[in-house]
């Protein structure tokens, strides 16, 4: 609901999906197994405003398979492949072959996630000091009072085969 809100939930646009946000939670519940939710929330804000980026988020080992008509499954490693070193904010799946569910993340949209993780990380220290509500974090991004002069592209086919 937060990234959703905030403009920032999208792989296909360079920001991170489902999948990438549920293995931030997941690893952030390996970390903080006996926080309650509350505590979660705020601690998920300032893990991911402090994380070290060239590090991956990873819930397991990322495993390699030396079994037979399993070695042709590309498996994300910045030491053998070049263009994995290239990820921005790498968050690994667990699940064999381990990929990277953000490979699409440009400077851009990084800058924008990690604006957005720091004020989620502010608003929640002022809510902790009684100065706002919890409603706003979740509050939605003001697209366009924030934006006046965007571009709106429409693409049209004869044919749904031409996309």
């Amino acid at each position: 609901l937060w990234a959703k809100n905030r403009g920032i939930y999208s792989n296909v646009l360079g920001f991170f999906g489902g999948i990438s946000w549920a293995i931030l939670v997941a690893r952030l519940c390996q970390l903080y197994p006996y926080f309650n939710t509350a505590a979660l929330v705020k601690r998920f804000f300032k893990l991911y405003e402090r994380w070290d980026w060239n590090n991956p988020v990873v819930l397991t080992h990322i495993q390699e398979k030396e079994t037979p008509g399993l070695m042709m499954f590309k498996i994300w490693n910045p030491k053998a492949n070049p263009q994995d070193r290239m990820h921005l904010m790498p968050i690994i799946t667990p699940a064999f072959p381990c990929m990277n569910s953000t490979h699409n993340v440009s400077e851009t949209t990084k800058r924008i996630i990690m604006t957005e993780i720091s004020r989620a990380n502010k608003v929640l220290e002022q809510v902790e000091q009684g100065k706002c509500k919890w409603r706003e974090v979740y509050r939605p991004l003001p697209f366009f009072a924030q934006h006046k002069i965007y571009i709106q592209i429409e693409v049209l086919a004869a044919t749904p085969q031409v996309f």
